[in-house]
């Protein structure tokens, strides 16, 4: 009786072992074709010259510039979760972000493009948002201000 409870366990574990081997080599091969696409798609991504092969035009910048239509798009979409100070300037145009302030999104949209189209009839130029301290005597509060690049 006892070699054949030991025959049974060594048969367990064998089979323990084979089937084991089995999943962890089928699950290798998973994992490592995913990453290997994965790595295809990074490198796709990356390759800011699939735009030349591919005859398509790409106006990105990829520095820290904004167009005036992102900048508008920008202005639309804060809200009270916005970073202080709630406020931003466009030329003279100052806006405060108030709780709200969503339910005025069109006339606000419509002042900042006014300022942009002002300045750049064709809102294809670059901006950039920048950061003012304001006064040291409390006159004037922080803001973030759009200026042109």
């Amino acid at each position: 009786m006892g070699m054949r409870d030991l025959t049974e366990g060594i048969l367990d574990i064998l089979l323990f072992l084979i089937i084991g081997g089995i999943c962890l080599s089928i699950g290798f091969g998973f994992v490592f074709s995913m990453t290997r696409d994965i790595d295809e798609i990074k490198h796709f991504i990356s390759d800011k010259s699939v735009q030349l092969e591919n005859n398509y035009i790409d106006n990105n910048s990829y520095d820290d510039s904004l167009s005036g239509f992102e900048v508008i798009l920008l202005t639309q979409v804060q809200d009270n979760n916005m970073p202080f100070p709630r406020k931003y300037k466009v030329y003279s145009y100052e806006q405060d972000v108030f709780p709200s302030y969503r339910e005025d999104l069109i006339p606000f949209g419509v002042q900042v493009y006014n300022q942009l189209k002002g300045s750049d009839p064709t809102l294809l130029g670059r901006y950039e948002i920048k950061y003012s301290y304001g006064s040291t005597d409390s006159s004037s509060d922080d803001y973030y201000y759009i200026e042109r690049k």
